[in-house]
């Protein structure tokens, strides 16, 4: 099943909606587009974030969602009661929008236009694919994850030393693990959890 909902965002042509924009596109709209999870590592670090937040049933958010493929697998799947993205880049928010309201999924999924380190992360479990974010932004996404009092555990591609320099501290390593992208390239993930007694 998840494998048919991936297919129906690549006959939406939001890949190519996102990565041939439009003439008079704002460079930061035409930036370099990333593979995304497959259905099955979407589903394993699914599993493993909710068990790290001690979770059966609760809600994902998905910080820099792109095409919003993930806020999509994640409440499609039963994952997650529901799910919601945000994206900086208008286009891709666009895109993700458009295709979620075209699955239908957009009663219990949806994706925000906006900076997601101005968010307060409001669910129990969040997910960053932030393997191109920089130090400033793992740095203000840090500050944000740590004032979000709900955040129980997120899944990051970023290394304990990398959040722990971004100013990180009431989250400890849990897991790590190695997913394929739909690119067939290799990632690491870690998933993290807030320890008991911390509190912000």
């Amino acid at each position: 099943m998840m494998h048919r909902l991936h297919a129906r965002f690549d006959r939406h042509g939001v890949d190519e909606w996102a990565a041939k924009p439009p003439a008079g596109t704002a460079p930061e709209a035409a930036c370099h587009m990333m593979s995304e999870l497959t259905p099955s590592g979407y589903s394993l670090v699914f599993t493993r974030v909710k068990r790290a937040a001690r979770k059966r049933t609760c809600a994902l958010t998905d910080l820099g969602c792109g095409l919003g493929r993930a806020v999509a697998h994640a409440v499609a799947s039963n994952a997650f009661v529901r799910a919601r993205g945000y994206e900086s880049v208008p286009l891709r928010a666009l895109a993700a929008q458009s295709a979620l309201t075209d699955l239908r999924l957009d009663g219990r999924a949806c994706v925000t236009e906006g900076n997601f380190c101005e968010h307060q992360v409001t669910t129990a479990c969040a997910l960053s694919f932030d393997v191109a974010f920089d130090r400033l932004t793992l740095a203000a996404l840090a500050a944000r994850l740590e004032t979000s009092p709900a955040l129980r555990a997120f899944v990051s591609f970023k290394p304990p030393r990398r959040w722990r320099e971004a100013g990180m501290r009431s989250f400890e390593l849990k897991e790590t693990g190695r997913v394929q992208s739909s690119g067939e390239e290799r990632f690491t993930y870690y998933i993290y959890a807030k320890e008991p007694g911390h509190s912000v």
